[in-house]
């Protein structure tokens, strides 16, 4: 998997952070595979991953938790420090 992240996959979260953060659709998408990566992601992209999960909590809380238990990586998306309070709400539901 590390070996497909490359210029493109950066360049697409990049682009779903600019150009649709508030598309239901984008923020699920960028929210996927954000988590399935997470471990190896720069902290650029870590940082959209987390807007992304913001906006996405306030519509569809259910769908972001069964992406995050899929890929088992939200609590290392909770040990970030710096989180907006819907995330940090959502780790401490966890």
């Amino acid at each position: 998997f590390r070996s497909e992240m490359d210029f493109e996959f950066y360049g697409a979260l990049d682009r779903a952070n600019r150009l649709g953060p508030w598309e239901p659709a984008v923020q699920t998408g960028t929210v996927d595979m954000g988590l399935s990566a997470w471990r190896y992601l720069a902290v650029p992209a870590q940082e959209w991953v987390v807007a992304a999960m913001d906006r996405a909590l306030l519509r569809d809380h259910h769908e972001i938790q069964r992406i995050a238990t899929a890929y088992k990586s939200l609590a290392l998306v909770c040990a970030r420090p710096g989180l907006p309070a819907r995330v940090t709400e959502f780790c401490v539901k966890k």
